[in-house]
C-alpha cells in the first residue's frame, strides 16, 4: 500500500488537496453549537385555572389529568404540583423514548377528557423541551432615563422582539419582566355622594357598556349576511364618554371618576445590574451558526444604540465564550496532531 502511494504522488496530493478543501467547506456549512439538538424525555403540561383553590384544583383536575396521562406509551414517571389557581404537572420517559409521538399522545389524552374538567378553564397547555430550546443569549433592555416603564415593555414587545424574530436564525425570542396596563377608574366620592351614586352602580354601567354579542348570520334568499355587533370599550376616552342619566340630569363617567392608564401590580421585577429591565432570551433555530448568530446580533444592537440613545442594551448569558474556547482547545489538538 506504501509503495503504492509513492509511485503516485500527483493522485496522493490531489486526493488530499480536495479532502481538505471539503473539510473547510463543510466545517464552515456545519451548525456549531454549545450543545446537541437531543429530545429532553420530559413533557411539561400546565393548567391555570384562578378561580380554584389547590385542594379543588387536586380533585376536579389533578387527579383526572394523572389518570389519563398514565396510559401514554414509554412513560417511566409522572410528578404533580398544585397550587391556588395553578397545576404542573411533569411527564418523564425513558431515554430514548420518541418524545414527539408521546406528544401528540398527551395532547389526545387530554382531549379525550376535556369535557370533564372545568368548562370556564382554559385548555391545558402542553410543553416539549429540547436542548436547542436553551437560550444562547439574553439581551437586557433599560432605560438610561426614568422613562415609563410601561411604554419601554409595549417597545421592547412590538418592536425588538419582531426584529430580532426576523432573523432567519433566530427561532424565538422571550421576553420576561414586561410591565402590564390596566384601566383604572377612580370615584370622585364627593361628587357621587352629593348625586347619592354608588361605586357598584358605576361599575355596572361600564360592565353594561362593555358588549360584544357576536356574529350574526341573516339569510335573504339566496344571499347571506354576517352581522356583528360590538360596542366594547377599547380606549381611555371611550370610558370617560359614557353617559349616565341621574334624574333629570345626564352625566358622562369623567364627571364622576377619573379614568387613566396605570401599571398592574406585579409579584416580581426583572433587575439587571441594579436596575429594572427587560429580558429577551434569544432561542436559535436548530441549524442555525451560533457564532455567526452572535455576529449579526452584535450588528443589530449597535445599530439599536444609534437609533435608541435612550435605551441601554447588553447581552448577557453568552453561550459564545464557552463555545470559543472549546473550538480553539479542538483547533489546537488538531495542529497539534
Amino acid at each position: 500500500m506504501v509503495k503504492f502511494l509513492i509511485h503516485r504522488p500527483i493522485a496522493v496530493l490531489v486526493t488530499t488537496f480536495s479532502l481538505v478543501v471539503l473539510g473547510i467547506v463543510v466545517f464552515r456549512l456545519l451548525p456549531v453549537s454549545l450543545l446537541p439538538d437531543l429530545a429532553v424525555p420530559e413533557i411539561s403540561i400546565q393548567v391555570s385555572y384562578q378561580a380554584s383553590s389547590a385542594k379543588e384544583l387536586n380533585q376536579t383536575v389533578t387527579k383526572p389529568l394523572i389518570n389519563q396521562l398514565l396510559q401514554v406509551n414509554h412513560i417511566q414517571d409522572i410528578t404533580a404540583e398544585s397550587h391556588d389557581g395553578y397545576v404542573l404537572l411533569k411527564l418523564r420517559f425513558d431515554f430514548g423514548s420518541p418524545i414527539d409521538l408521546a406528544y401528540i399522545e398527551s395532547n389526545e389524552k387530554i382531549d379525550a377528557i376535556i369535557g370533564t374538567l372545568p368548562r370556564d378553564m382554559a385548555r391545558p397547555m402542553v410543553i416539549k423541551a429540547g436542548a436547542s430550546d436553551l437560550p444562547v443569549f439574553n439581551i437586557n433592555v433599560w432605560s438610561v432615563q426614568d422613562a415609563n416603564f410601561l411604554e419601554l415593555s409595549e417597545f421592547c414587545e412590538n418592536v425588538l422582539k419582531r426584529r430580532l424574530e426576523q432573523s432567519k436564525q433566530v427561532a424565538l425570542v422571550d421576553i420576561t419582566g414586561l410591565s402590564k396596563a390596566q384601566v383604572s377608574v377612580i370615584p370622585k366620592k364627593e361628587v357621587l355622594q352629593s348625586l347619592g351614586i354608588t361605586n357598584s352602580d358605576i361599575a355596572s354601567l361600564i360592565q353594561d357598556n362593555n358588549i360584544d354579542l357576536g356574529n350574526f348570520v341573516v339569510k335573504d334568499g339566496q344571499y347571506q349576511y354576517n352581522i356583528r355587533f360590538s360596542s366594547v370599550l377599547k380606549t381611555v376616552s371611550d370610558i370617560e364618554q359614557i353617559y349616565l342619566r341621574k334624574g333629570s340630569r345626564i352625566f358622562q363617567l369623567k364627571d364622576l371618576a377619573v379614568v387613566k392608564i396605570e401599571e398592574q401590580f406585579l409579584p416580581g421585577q426583572y433587575i439587571y445590574n441594579g436596575q429594572r429591565a427587560i429580558c429577551m432570551a434569544i432561542i436559535k433555530q436548530a441549524d442555525a451558526q451560533l457564532l455567526n448568530l452572535e455576529k449579526e446580533l452584535q450588528s443589530q444592537l449597535n445599530q439599536y444604540k444609534k437609533d435608541y440613545p435612550n435605551l441601554s442594551f447588553s447581552i448577557s448569558q453568552d453561550q459564545t465564550e464557552l463555545l470559543k474556547l472549546s473550538i480553539n482547545n479542538l483547533i489546537g489538538n488538531i495542529l497539534f496532531g
